[in-house]
């Protein structure tokens, strides 16, 4: 019994510092409200953070690596 218990704490260790590590992404489109064009070139970033990423061409921006944090 007190093997099993210190396996499951080991168990729950491990798990809380792998999900404590997680990041996430932000995709998406940016367009111009008015004409409903894509938005070239334009700066997208997190509020808070020092992160961003331009769109492309079409207006599509990825924005990798973002900490988990409050909302």
């Amino acid at each position: 019994m007190k093997i099993l218990k210190s396996v499951v704490t080991v168990i729950l260790l491990l798990y809380s510092l792998w999900a404590s590590g997680q990041t996430g992404t932000l995709k998406g489109f940016v367009y111009d409200k008015a004409t409903g064009e894509p938005c070239l070139f334009a700066n997208v970033s997190v509020l808070g953070t020092n992160l961003g990423a331009a769109t492309d061409l079409n207006g599509y921006f990825a924005i990798n690596q973002i900490p988990e944090g409050q909302q």
